[in-house]
């Protein structure tokens, strides 16, 4: 063996370090120590590391987190989740039905105590939700839902929310030619047009000429006015079920230069709000995100079999009362 042979081997067997008591630092060593530091920092910010310090995890699936509701949801359920020491898995399935029950399979994997749904299309999610049930997985039905038997609910007033808005157009004029605005996919959006059908019922001078269905985003709302507007329909109301669609609406009606219509629409989010502001909405009923996602969170740690149904008041805003809102957030 050459004498650069030896010293080579002599170094690979007798690495330079000091010793402390019975711990051995040397280069090698403190290489070592901060790989597995960050290998543990990885797993726990992961979740593999979980389950030993009593943490569980808990999945929500949302179907639009561009919508400020959902996205307010979503936050608010994360800091309720967090607040009792656990962890929050979320989705956004983009209005896809079949990646959204794709994303509830993963949470199921993932071995969540409870799911909280906002379904992008009403009874699609049926089969995958009984198949949470049956694992044992809480369902909460989160802001809109028909639920299959043993899902919780929790959700705003929304037949309430239609019947305060036509209340108060009934207050503001003697009549009304009113085109609706929603989409076919949600349970509240039918609510709220029930709502306020049934308040109008009957009423004379109050008529609805028409109900369009478009997918739940401001641009779809704009087009499908615009196309109306096109076709020649006379309104001069609209009902949006909710602040997305009224404004997508107010952009078609401002481009056509048709500022006398009125708007009603149902949210109460910093855009809507805004839009009450600016006399561009007449009125938005406001929904309350924090007081769903408290309400949901608590469903989540009852885990009651059969099931709840819990419905979060609403409250109307118009011209008269917006100046003690905060127009940057949810309230």
């Amino acid at each position: 063996m050459s004498e650069r042979d030896q010293i080579s081997t002599k170094q690979l067997t007798k690495p330079h370090c000091r010793r402390y008591g019975w711990i051995v630092v040397g280069n090698i060593g403190i290489v070592n120590i901060i790989l597995i530091g960050l290998m543990v920092l990885f797993l726990w910010k992961s979740g593999f590391l979980m389950e030993s310090h009593g943490q569980m995890w808990f999945g929500a699936s949302l179907p639009n987190l561009n919508n400020s509701f959902y996205h307010e949801l979503a936050m608010e359920l994360d800091a309720g989740i967090q607040a009792r020491g656990h962890r929050l898995m979320i989705r956004d399935c983009g209005l896809d039905s079949t990646l959204q029950a794709a994303h509830i399979r993963q949470m199921v994997r993932k071995g969540v105590q409870a799911v909280f749904v906002c379904p992008s299309e009403e009874e699609a999610l049926n089969d995958v939700l009984r198949e949470c049930m049956a694992a044992g997985i809480t369902v909460i039905m989160v802001g809109d839902g028909l639920a299959p038997p043993g899902c919780s609910v929790v959700t705003s007033d929304n037949e309430n929310a239609g019947r305060q808005l036509a209340n108060f157009l009934k207050g503001d004029c003697v009549s009304a030619r009113i085109l609706v605005i929603s989409a076919t996919h949600s349970e509240a959006f039918a609510a709220r047009q029930r709502g306020f059908a049934e308040a109008l019922k009957g009423v004379p001078g109050f008529e609805i000429l028409q109900t369009i269905y478009v997918q739940d985003h401001m641009r779809a709302a704009m087009e499908a006015t615009e196309n109306v507007l096109s076709a020649g329909l006379d309104f001069d109301t609209v009902f949006a079920v909710n602040d997305g669609m009224g404004i997508g609406a107010c952009a078609a009606l401002q481009k056509r230069g048709k500022t006398s219509v009125r708007i009603l629409s149902v949210d109460g989010g910093p855009e809507g709000k805004r839009m009450v502001k600016n006399d561009l909405f007449q009125a938005t009923a406001q929904q309350y995100p924090f007081l769903i996602a408290q309400r949901a969170v608590e469903c989540a740690f009852r885990r009651k079999p059969e099931g709840e149904c819990i419905k979060v008041p609403v409250k109307l805003i118009t011209r008269n009362i917006i100046a003690s809102y905060d127009l940057e957030k949810w309230d």
